[in-house]
This record gives C-alpha cells, sequence and structure tokens, in this order.
C-alpha cells in the first residue's frame, strides 16, 4: 500500500505513481503497450508488428459486422 496516497495501486494523482515500461508500440493505434498489458504479435519478415487487445478486439468486431 502507498504510504501517502493510502492506495494499493498508486492513482495516476499520486506522486508516487509510476506506469510500468513500455514494451512497444501498437502499429494500428500507436498508443504505448506497457509490460504486463495483452497484445498480438503479427509480427511477419522482419516487420515488428504489435497490437493492442482493443484494436485487435475492434478488427473482430468489423469482421463480425461485414459477414
Amino acid at each position: 500500500m502507498c504510504e501517502l496516497c493510502g492506495i494499493y495501486k498508486c492513482d495516476s494523482r499520486c506522486p508516487y505513481h509510476h506506469d510500468p515500461p513500455r514494451f512497444a508500440v501498437c502499429y494500428n493505434c500507436g498508443e504505448d503497450i506497457l509490460d504486463g498489458d495483452t497484445y498480438y504479435d503479427l509480427s511477419n519478415s522482419g516487420v515488428e508488428q504489435y497490437w493492442c487487445e482493443e484494436c485487435i478486439n475492434k478488427c473482430r468486431e468489423t469482421a463480425e459486422v461485414e459477414e
């Protein structure tokens, strides 16, 4: 528990709050993929393509609607 804010996982407004390190950037939306986030590695032929879970889910929804 944080000694300053009293919360187990500090709120982003707490001065002791630190985001986990960035693992990669989503190829589709450009958002950071942090250590511990769910992501999809679609790398092929030496081109790194990491997609965040939100973008993959949006693609699945679009594919289902178009069928």
